[in-house]
């Protein structure tokens, strides 16, 4: 099975970025049994600049690998307001819409979106973090379902 995770750099960071941060509770040990015992979890998080040094504090994080970020899914085209494509019967049809005019259609490596039958985009999305990029680059709001 696929690794539905990856580790991200430093420079994806910016305000309202999606990532999970490996935390822990109770004191640690990293000797031991002691760590073993501690309830240990991955935590959904946004970014937000809550002090002078929190790209320092990620850059650690990522560097220690307690920062990783979900690759992009269904659930994520759902988040961003589209909705699944229940005439979707091919590859060639479409994945998912939004309102009347949008599509969006999964290939093995890129995500091809159409505005009407009109390309609009064929680019390789990574996370949720890039597909809401992508929209705002292509002028498409979710909560309108309109092109702007």
């Amino acid at each position: 099975m696929e690794n539905k995770y990856y580790y991200p750099l430093i420079n994806e960071f910016k305000v309202g970025f999606r990532y999970e941060q490996f935390t822990h509770e109770g004191g640690i040990s990293w000797s031991g049994r002691l760590y073993d015992k501690i309830q240990k979890s991955w935590i959904k998080k946004t970014y937000e600049i809550d002090n002078p040094h929190s790209l320092v504090d990620i850059r650690n994080y990522i560097d220690s690998g307690f920062i990783r970020v979900k690759k992009l899914d269904d659930n994520d085209f759902i988040d961003a307001g589209w909705s699944d494509n229940e005439l979707q019967t091919s590859d060639f049809i479409a994945d998912f819409i939004l309102g009347k005019d949008f599509t969006a259609t999964i290939f093995e490596d890129t995500i091809r979106i159409n505005w009407r039958h009109e390309v609009l985009a064929n680019v390789r999305i990574r996370n949720y973090n890039e597909l809401i990029d992508v929209m705002r680059m292509l002028n498409i709001n979710s909560s309108e379902n309109v092109k702007s």
